[in-house]
């Protein structure tokens, strides 16, 4: 039995194999340029995502066209008009007399 102080000496200097050619071929094989994800690459997404995507896609493309709205009328300060009738109605709060 070794002591921890011994395995970690020995955990140290441990050096790991070096990969073989075929090995490291394997591991990396499936390795693109960033560049060329783009082109080629995939995402998985799943089935009622793409569904969803794709609705919103064709409603956003097909949906009907909505009149641009119209510019607010300009004010002017000569358009204001005194009120011609005025009644005031004062409406009560239930804490007013409080």
């Amino acid at each position: 039995m070794m002591s921890d102080r011994e395995l970690k000496k020995l955990l140290n200097e441990w050096q790991a194999p070096e990969l073989s050619p075929e090995l490291e071929e394997t591991i990396f094989a499936g390795r693109t340029a960033w560049w060329k994800w783009p082109l080629t690459g995939h995402v998985r997404l799943p089935a009622p995502m793409a569904l969803a995507a794709l609705v919103l896609l064709a409603w956003s493309l097909f949906r009907p066209a909505q009149p641009a709205p119209t510019p607010p009328k300009e004010v002017d300060v000569a358009d204001f008009q005194p009120v011609q009738n005025l009644n005031p109605r004062i409406v009560r709060n239930e804490h007013a007399n409080d």
